[in-house]
């Protein structure tokens, strides 16, 4: 049984564990008896960050680990301004490449143990282990400072908005989630958001990938 159990955990091989096992002993291939694969997290074919799926199973992940080891967890949101009239003026061509720049910018900023993940079209979400609030905001700080020194193309300077959330123990994924997203909801999508001021502190320097 930890024989399977370390088989399955590899989620592909056990398909093919199966497979073989159907054809040596079909016993052994029952469905019952044998652990489900664990399914890979998903990713967005466009940017190649975690998609909405990929979200919500680490979002669940994380909350589950920060439950256990009683560490803090930090989500944010990012929501670029209405892309529908840059699709018009320039095309899809370049608001593809305009989001596949962001989320790499997203990904140089941000830590190993972070998890980077195109939420919904023009919203991204990252999860911060190990980060409060206070940490959270010298990311979003570090996000800004960012984007304001890239060039993005045609369609650049970016605009967005941004939310943060603190998970709450015993606290649902949906429920951090909405609230990170009432923070979104509350700043508008003119231009990048005022610097927070120096009294944050610091989330670390990002380390390589």
């Amino acid at each position: 049984e930890r024989l399977l159990d370390q088989i399955a955990a590899e989620g592909a091989p056990a398909i093919a564990f199966r497979r073989v096992a159907g054809e040596l002993a079909p016993e052994l291939a029952d469905r019952r008896r044998l652990p489900k694969a664990k399914q890979p997290a998903t990713r967005d074919e466009l940017t190649g960050v975690r998609d909405r799926g990929g979200y919500e199973a680490e979002l669940e992940r994380e909350i589950a680990r920060a439950a256990r080891s009683k560490c803090p967890l930090a989500l944010v949101l990012f929501e670029l301004g209405d892309l529908q009239d840059a699709r018009a003026r320039a095309g899809h061509a370049e608001v593809d490449r305009l989001l596949q720049e962001f989320a790499g910018m997203l990904l140089r900023v941000s830590r190993v143990t972070d998890t980077v993940c195109r939420r919904r079209n023009e919203e991204f979400g990252i999860l911060l282990p190990d980060t409060t609030a206070t940490g959270a905001r010298s990311f979003r700080r570090r996000v800004r400072e960012e984007s304001s020194a890239t060039a993005f193309g045609p369609l650049g300077p970016v605009t967005f908005s941004s939310g943060i959330a603190e998970w709450d123990r015993d606290e649902s994924k949906d429920a951090f989630d909405a609230r990170a997203r009432v923070e979104v909801g509350r700043s508008a999508v003119r231009s990048l958001e005022p610097t927070d001021d120096g009294s944050e502190g610091s989330l670390g320097s990002p380390q390589a990938r």
